[in-house]
């Protein structure tokens, strides 16, 4: 089930956890969010780094308390030169530090990470940005294809591995 909706940030995510995942009781968990965090603090709307880390936090040790069984991967926020981002490019390349809480927050749950900027960045040298994200930020059929792509890839590699299944056992 996708409850992904456009626009939202971690806040807003975090505000539907209970009815969109825990309530539904779902085996895998994906989390791609941090674009629009950053992206609305240019008009004063954003959650700000300290704050997404923490509420990112909250997000994964609730989840892990009410589904001990769940399978999380946390998947890079990721973007392109493009319209959206080229406007405010200093401001916006704040997401390389969103993506590194990622990536911790993934190393200290011990729960599965999903580079995407670099295949990004790979994909848009060898075709053009414009063919993965239209406007630097959206992805395009292509772009979502090399999401999916890279999604199934590493959940296929977990999974022949046998490491699916988180076990909760408290905070580190």
């Amino acid at each position: 089930m996708n409850r992904g909706v456009s626009g939202n940030k971690s806040v807003d995510l975090y505000a539907r956890i209970k009815p969109d995942v825990w309530n539904e009781k779902p085996d895998v968990l994906s989390i791609l969010v941090g674009v629009n965090d950053v992206w609305h603090d240019i008009w004063g709307c954003g959650v700000e780094l300290k704050r997404y880390e923490k509420v990112y936090s909250m997000m994964i040790e609730e989840t892990l308390e009410h589904l001990p069984d769940i399978t999380i991967m946390l998947c890079e926020p990721f973007f392109l030169h493009g319209a959206v981002p080229d406007e405010n490019y200093e401001k916006f390349s704040a997401i390389f530090g969103y993506a590194k809480i990622v990536k911790t927050l993934a190393e200290k749950y011990d729960l599965l990470f999903l580079p995407l900027q670099e295949k990004f960045n790979e994909a848009a040298q060898r075709f053009g940005e414009e063919k993965y994200l239209y406007d630097g930020v959206h992805p395009t059929v292509a772009g979502a294809t090399l999401i999916a792509d890279a999604w199934l890839k590493l959940y296929r590699e977990n999974r022949k591995k046998g490491i699916m299944r988180y076990e909760y056992s408290g905070l580190r």
